[in-house]
């Protein structure tokens, strides 16, 4: 999970931050001997690390990290797997550690599996009717998932 603008920002293996992605299975890999919750890294990091997938809550650093040519080192960023999850109302993987969790498992688990992926939007659909008592326009959903 990458953040701040940059995207030089994340939770290390085992963190608060990541630790729903990694319920649902993901290897972390940013590892760092001696530190531990979220912490600035380097693009050496990231460039020895080589993620498969990358996740951000930020529009701006899913941005940003697309078109830095920095970036285009980095097997995610190349392959083009980079998750946008919107994070409204609020986190959906990250903080603040919630309800919203669920949602965020759901759509990363979607993203990561087509079977999955076919049946999100009523998933998402009767999500928000149990938890956030609304319904969820064709809009709103497009505006939520936008990645």
């Amino acid at each position: 999970m990458l953040r701040a603008s940059r995207g030089l920002e994340t939770g290390l293996q085992g963190s608060l931050h990541t630790e729903a992605a990694e319920l649902l299975g993901l290897h972390n890999v940013a590892q760092i001997a001696d530190r531990h919750g979220l912490t600035q890294v380097s693009m050496e990091n990231l460039l020895r690390w080589q993620p498969d997938i990358i996740l951000v809550q930020e529009a701006v650093t899913a941005d940003f990290i697309r078109r830095d040519p920095l970036w285009q080192g980095v097997k995610a960023v190349a392959e083009q797997r980079i998750l946008f999850l919107s994070g409204l109302p609020f986190g959906w993987l990250d903080a603040p550690p919630g309800i919203n969790r669920l949602l965020g498992l759901r759509r990363l688990h979607a993203w990561l599996d087509p079977a999955i992926n076919r049946q999100f939007k009523s998933d998402m659909q009767h999500y928000a009717q149990l938890f956030w008592h609304c319904s969820l326009s064709d809009a709103d959903y497009q505006k939520l998932v936008a990645s």
